[in-house]
């Protein structure tokens, strides 16, 4: 039985706490699949039949989706998918998605897609995205270090597939070493979130993180329009893309 990880902590921007969002998808997934959640709220789904992992933190920090995936890795030694909650609709709607396959490369869902003056397009390489100014120390961090930030790709967060055998030590590594400065980044913006939350971008830190360690990844799907990364999350649209 295939193993999805899951992290459902908080209330989104309008309160509502995001259980109450994906309850009945969480249900439908736990008659298939061994499921595994890292909540705030253990109670409401070992309930319904999952696995729960106790998360204490006061601020929630978007790293924890990869420490969190890592974890599940070592301790059960298998293959884990993670899915934000929020786009289990598409999940479950798409068996692409519930059949992943891979040896040695991280899989995830695409670039990172965007609307600049009405013109759709995909944000695939960091230094595309130097326009916003919380992008700017992260580059800066890249560079000091001595990578190239043009050759980092970015990562649309909301799914990524993680293969047994990989280094996840060093892969957390990287990323611990670099969280600070997307922490800051998360205040540097203070427009992008409503609510206290550190750490966005994340799909960034993995991609550098995964070039630094040598490790391959590839994408899931061709480059969505900014309307399509958009809609996948399904508290925002109910439409199916694919």
């Amino acid at each position: 039985m295939r193993t999805i990880a899951l992290i459902s902590v908080g209330v989104d921007d309008s309160g509502i706490p995001y259980h109450t969002q994906c309850l009945d998808n969480i249900k439908q997934l736990t008659n298939n699949f061994d499921v595994r959640v890292l909540t705030d709220n253990p109670k409401v789904f070992e309930e319904i039949g999952c696995t729960t992992y106790l998360y204490d933190k006061k601020i929630f920090n978007y790293f924890d989706k990869f420490f969190f995936s890592f974890k599940l890795v070592k301790e059960l030694q298998k293959d884990i998918t993670y899915i934000d909650c929020d786009s289990l609709d598409n999940f479950l709607s798409n068996k692409k998605y519930q059949e992943l396959e891979s040896k040695d490369e991280v899989l995830y869902l695409t670039f990172w897609p965007t609307n600049i003056n009405g013109e759709w397009k995909s944000w695939k390489f960091l230094p595309d995205m130097n326009i916003e100014k919380w992008v700017r120390p992260i580059i800066e961090f890249i560079e000091l270090e001595g990578f190239d930030s043009s050759k980092i790709e970015t990562m649309f967060e909301q799914l990524f597939y993680f293969p047994v055998g990989l280094d996840y030590d060093k892969i957390q590594y990287e990323l611990e070493k670099i969280k600070p400065v997307f922490d800051y980044a998360s205040l540097y913006d203070k427009n992008l979130h409503r609510r206290t939350i550190y750490g966005h971008g994340e799909g960034v830190a993995l991609s550098y993180s995964l070039h630094v360690c040598g490790i391959k990844k590839r994408e899931i799907e061709k480059p969505l329009t900014y309307e399509e990364g958009y809609n996948f999350i399904s508290r925002n649209n109910k439409i199916k893309l694919w």
